[in-house]
């Protein structure tokens, strides 16, 4: 072991061995080496596999002819009958008709429904069948 003289410590030298820096930096290198070539490996073997492959159509863009599902079939033509049920529900919620005439329960348009909201406000008890009922009972209904 070389000699000091005590005031800063062991040397330098005594403390980090050149011979095993190197030996770390070459290991590194080799490390480095080898990766690259296996990564070059697994390009050539990728692109290679890429180009042997038919080209798939592009997902967003859709097929010139739509295939059926198998029968049966539940509905013909479901953009037609779509538009339907917006037609009859646009038709529902902007009318007046009875939902349960025995009941007398009815359907209002939603505007009027609204306008109905704001006059009572939300805590006003609704009027109900068995409301009726309980008055001709002589109950009181809450």
């Amino acid at each position: 072991m070389a000699e000091h003289d005590g005031r800063f410590g062991a040397r330098f030298d005594d403390e980090i061995s050149t011979r095993r820096v190197v030996e770390v930096l070459i290991g590194v290198g080799a490390i480095t080496a080898v990766a690259m070539v296996l990564m070059l490996i697994f390009w050539r073997v990728l692109s290679a596999e890429l180009a042997a492959a038919p080209a798939a159509a592009p997902a967003l863009i859709e097929p010139a002819a739509r295939e059926l599902p198998p029968e049966p079939r539940l509905q013909a033509s479901p953009e037609a009958e779509l538009q339907q049920l917006r037609r009859e529900m646009d038709q529902r919620t902007s009318s007046y008709g009875w939902v349960d005439e025995a009941a007398g329960m009815v359907h209002i348009p939603v505007d009027e429904a609204i306008n109905v909201l704001l006059e009572r406000g939300l805590n006003a008890p609704a009027a109900s069948a068995g409301d009726g009922a309980a008055a001709a009972a002589g109950e009181e209904t809450p």
